[in-house]
């Protein structure tokens, strides 16, 4: 059994230790603008060697980096795309750039996502697409996870997806 002092010496030592070992940890710091120039050069290389047709979309008069390459196009209402308020029915697949699958829809299903709660990547890449249309998103880790580790994709990581836009419905306001 500790006395009170040795118990408060004990607690003063290991505070003491925890602080200087948080201190002595390197952290490097990259800032959101240095990722994103990272990313770019990752998205750019991935669309040259992949030889994609691919343009940045434009969400809102801005370019935010996320790229979409269109695949192929629907049939239905080609100009017609949802906004981030929709509701879409899709059928994809989440890979990294080392082509490693972190997720997808199972064989011949579909799920359907308000798309305003997803990620800022799929709000922006989305707007481009149009029912039925099959295309790749290429999404800088800002727009994705960002500095997070989700589940087995790595922070800072630049996100695949390969996605079919099956059906979206628009929220109506009264």
């Amino acid at each position: 059994m500790f006395t009170k002092n040795q118990l408060f010496l004990f607690l003063f030592l290991m505070s003491g230790g925890i602080i200087m070992t948080g201190c002595n940890k390197e952290t490097s710091y990259i800032s959101p603008y240095e990722q994103y120039q990272i990313d770019s050069v990752i998205i750019d290389q991935y669309i040259s060697e992949n030889q994609l047709d691919a343009f940045d979309v434009e969400y809102d008069s801005l370019y935010y980096g996320v790229y979409c390459s269109i695949l192929e196009e629907g049939t239905e209402e080609p100009d017609v795309n949802p906004s981030i308020y929709a509701d879409i029915t899709v059928k994809y697949k989440g890979y990294l750039v080392d082509g490693t699958v972190f997720d997808e829809t199972a064989e011949g299903d579909s799920v359907t996502f308000y798309l305003g709660g997803m990620i800022s990547g799929w709000r922006i890449g989305f707007t481009a697409l149009s029912k039925g249309d099959k295309a790749t998103l290429l999404i800088p880790s800002y727009y994705g996870y960002g500095t997070s580790q989700i589940g087995t994709v790595p922070s800072n990581s630049v996100l695949l997806f390969d996605v079919e836009l099956l059906n979206f419905t628009e929220e109506v306001a009264e």
